[in-house]
């Protein structure tokens, strides 16, 4: 089976004949480590990201400890689709960066306003109530109870679900600060149970950063498998929701970054959607 990463790379080099090359051209490339806490109900993040830039940007995390980007200068003016992959991030970030001229359009988009405070928590919100509308179409798998699983840890996901009576939350992450601890009460597993997770789960909440970490390809088979409903939170390439749709991923919400979360003023987010799941949240974020 084609992996998930190969097949994107192999859609879109299908589909760039029919677009203007310059969309294609490798403009600039960052390399960034950063801790962010917003919120106190977030969790500290110790993340490192690849950034790349063509008319439009593309985005991955990677784990300094096990890869290296392998980025130089001379990549600069390179055909995104042709260049040799270095590493996973820096194909997904340059990848990412090509589909933003290939992408599809989204079935609804919403604009956060406020303070990064403010976006960071209406950012969370929305996230959950398409996976709250989610579990509202169809019964649990588990007698009464309903099974959120969240895959990759974001503290104000889990505050907001907590707040959903009659739900049993799980949720795993790679991230050694939090592995076999409590979040909010609920104890992080390792991000290696994360296939597990999502087949015991109605709806599994992932982050894109699940492809950066090569767990996408089982999550998806173990959700198909066990009639999981997935919502996914999409920083690490953003720009191929049209495209995880296509692959079983029910709702897509995808967010620019890094960029959203450090500045004031309105932020857009694009939200993709299976034709099963086109039913409109219940979302107080306008």
């Amino acid at each position: 089976m084609t992996e998930i990463l190969e097949l994107l790379k192999q859609k879109a080099v299908a589909r760039s004949h029919h677009y203007d090359v310059e969309n294609f051209v490798l403009r600039g490339i960052w390399r960034t480590e950063y801790f962010l806490r917003l919120t106190p109900e977030e969790t500290m993040f110790h993340l490192s990201y690849v950034l790349a830039q063509t008319t439009g940007q593309g985005c991955s995390y990677y784990d300094p400890g096990d890869e290296d980007p392998g980025f130089g200068d001379s990549l600069v003016g390179q055909n995104v689709l042709e260049m040799e992959w270095v590493s996973r991030c820096m194909s997904i970030a340059t990848l990412d960066a090509a589909y933003a001229a290939l992408k599809g359009p989204p079935i609804r988009s919403v604009v956060l306003a406020g303070t990064n405070i403010q976006k960071a928590g209406d950012r969370a919100r929305l996230v959950c109530d398409e996976a709250i509308s989610l579990l509202s179409q169809s019964g649990p798998k588990h007698g009464r109870r309903k099974v959120v699983a969240l895959i990759g840890v974001v503290g104000s996901m889990l505050a907001s679900l907590l707040g959903q009576k009659g739900l049993v939350l799980k949720a795993s992450d790679f991230e050694k600060r939090i592995v076999h601890r409590q979040v909010h009460g609920i104890e992080v597993q390792h991000g290696s149970m994360s296939p597990d997770l999502v087949a015991e789960a109605d709806v599994a909440i992932i982050t894109g950063m699940t492809l950066a970490t090569n767990t996408l390809d089982a999550i998806l088979r173990a959700a198909a498998e066990n009639r999981t409903r997935l919502v996914m939170f999409a920083e690490t390439g953003a720009n191929f929701g049209s495209e995880y749709c296509r692959m079983g991923v029910d709702t897509v919400v995808s967010e620019p970054f890094p960029f959203y979360l450090t500045c004031s003023g309105p932020t857009r987010i694009d939200i993709y959607r299976r034709p099963t799941a086109d039913r409109a949240p219940r979302s107080n974020v306008s």
